[in-house]
């Protein structure tokens, strides 16, 4: 089972458990878990401590004293597996040494 760390802006956001996936499948299955589509991904994690398979690990954060949540994982946000950092590219994702 791999766990994928995603990080925003350098920082660490969420764990994603990708279970029964590895390597480029694990880090297509947390892209997409950490995709602001139907709701906010981070909301949801936050409201229910695990959303599915995504532990949020920074809390969301607050505009004008209203609760938002993370923004969508993008291009130039990073992402662990295996003690292995890759970048989101504009296609898939590209190892950082």
């Amino acid at each position: 089972m791999a766990t994928v760390t995603v990080m925003h802006d350098e920082k660490p956001i969420a764990i994603v458990i990708a279970e029964g996936k590895t390597g480029s499948k694990a880090l297509d299955y947390a892209y997409m878990a950490t995709q602001n589509i139907d709701n906010s991904w981070s909301l949801t994690a936050q409201e229910l401590g695990a959303k599915g398979n995504v532990v949020l690990i920074c809390p969301n954060e607050y505009d004008a004293g209203v609760h938002i949540g993370h923004r969508s994982t993008s291009i130039g946000d990073r992402m662990i597996i295996d003690d292995q950092v890759f970048e989101v590219a504009s296609y898939g994702f590209e190892r950082v040494e």
